[in-house]
Formats: C-alpha cells, structure tokens, sequence
C-alpha cells in the first residue's frame, strides 16, 4: 500500500540525521502474525549531537484513521485478520551539529525534495521559505531569535521525563525492594512496580508502587527485610 521515507522525521542539526522508513500493507489471511522485536525506539528517540536534535520515534499501528485504530508499542509479535492494515515507520536519525548552522539552501532543498515541511525548516533550522525559496531577511531574523541546544546529547522529552522518574535512588529502591524478596518473586514484582509507576517518581514512588502491588497481592511475601528495604 504505501513504502518511502518519512517526511520531518531526521533529527535537526547542522548536518540532518536520516530518514524514517515508513510503509503499511493489508493482510488477507486470518489470524496472520506480524513479529516485531526490540522497538525500543517507540519510547525514546535516537540522540542528537553536538547541538543536534533527536529524531523521530518508531510506530506501529493498525487501521490507521479508521474507528478500528490502535497503536501497538513495543511488542513482539501482532495479530492480524483479513483486511487490517498495518503501517509502520523506523525510528529516524539523530541530527549532528547546531542546526541553525546548517545552509538555508540545503535546507530549502530538503523541503524541494519532500524530506522536510516548511514548517519544521522555520521551527528547526530558522529557514522562512518564499514560494520555495530563502527569503533571506526573514530567515535572519528568525534565526536571531532563536536559540541553539546545550549540551553533548539530546535525547528528547520522552528520555528526559523517565530519567526524571527513575532517579538513580529510585533504582537503589527498586534493587534493594526485589533482591529481599524471593527469586521466583523478583520478576513479577519488578514488573508490576512498573506498571504502577504512572505518576510516580523517585524513591518514594518506588515505595508506593510497590504497597500498591502488596495490597493488590497479599500472597506477595513481605518479610522483615523486606519492609527495611522499602523505607
């Protein structure tokens, strides 16, 4: 049904980060298994680099635009019937170098070439397009008001907001939380901690993600030890 690139999806920078690929195709065969592994690029974004910007995620959805829609994440395998759609798109590359460095010409070419829209060419790069072409007074202007990233990396919101949420005391919590509990135990614990960190941050998330697993499973055994490492 439909195999290119994504259009606004490489990272910003002085030298622009690469392409998504996108495509979506339609099964006829019931019960057909889509497998798709490691997508961890649907939750946080390739890095930036030196002033670049962080590209575009992953996606994977079914019946995209329809009343049938829904986003799979980061999965494993999908099943589909006769007549779903599947469209997928790669996470993109990161950008390199400061982007308001990079050439107005380049980048009106890359919107001549449908790599980029001219809105992200102004967002991203400062570059105000005329019919096309650089209107080069604007684009100085627009260019002035803007400024360049901080820092070695930009790993985007998606990053930035879980590291804010797991701090390293959040992890010496949750470590110290599974390693009192029995083996057969940790795993689905870790698990449901995390499932109930929405919300939460820190140790003191940590904390009340996991009371909130104890009263959801009271077989979960909490030994003394146990409530000595939550506090």
């Amino acid at each position: 049904v439909k195999y290119g690139l994504a259009r606004d999806s490489g990272g910003a920078g002085r030298w622009r980060g690469g392409l998504a690929t996108e495509m979506a195709f339609r099964v006829f065969a019931p019960d057909s298994r889509i497998t798709a592994r490691n997508r961890d690029r649907s939750f946080f974004r390739p890095w930036g680099v030196l002033g670049g910007k962080a590209a575009g995620l992953s996606d994977m959805v079914v019946n995209p635009g329809t009343e049938h829609e829904r986003r799979l994440g980061n999965i494993d395998t999908a099943v589909l019937q006769p007549g779903d759609m599947l469209a997928i798109r790669s996470a993109g590359g990161g950008g390199r170098g400061n982007p308001l460095e990079r050439e107005p010409w380049r980048v009106a070419q890359d919107v001549l070439r449908g790599y980029l829209s001219p809105a992200a060419a102004e967002r991203d790069y400062g570059v105000v397009l005329c019919n096309g072409e650089v209107d080069e007074q604007a684009t100085e202007q627009s260019r002035a008001g803007k400024e360049a990233s901080a820092g070695h990396f930009h790993f985007g919101p998606e990053r930035d907001g879980y590291e804010a949420q797991w701090t390293p005391a959040a992890y010496d919590r949750l470590h110290a939380v599974l390693d009192a509990l029995p083996i057969h135990w940790r795993f689905f614990a870790k698990t449901e901690i995390f499932r109930r960190m929405k919300g939460r941050a820190g140790p003191e998330g940590v904390r009340a993600a996991f009371d909130a697993v104890c009263e959801r499973f009271p077989e979960l055994p909490r030994p003394r030890s146990l409530q000595e490492a939550a506090e």
